[in-house]
């Protein structure tokens, strides 16, 4: 198993659009990757601007699936 933890930062002010943007790639993860275990994003109660990941793969291959989706990309586009 695979356990990655990741900050993420909106641009000031912009944490809502980004809440929204995460709650498309949570379900895009959810659906299109079975080795994907836990995908769950945190907001930070102090600062709406910032974001924590938690994640959870099988193994290293689910994580490898995982940086090369096509959502993922897509994601980072939007961003």
């Amino acid at each position: 198993m695979l356990t990655v933890v990741a900050k993420v930062r909106a641009t000031k002010g912009k944490g809502d659009a980004l809440a929204a943007l995460l709650r498309e790639q949570v379900a895009a993860v959810r659906k299109a990757e079975p080795g994907c275990l836990v995908y769950r994003p945190h907001r930070s109660t102090k600062d709406p601007d910032l974001f924590i990941f938690y994640e959870q793969y099988k193994d290293d291959a689910a994580f490898d699936v995982h940086r090369k989706a096509p959502h993922l990309a897509a994601y980072r586009e939007r961003r």
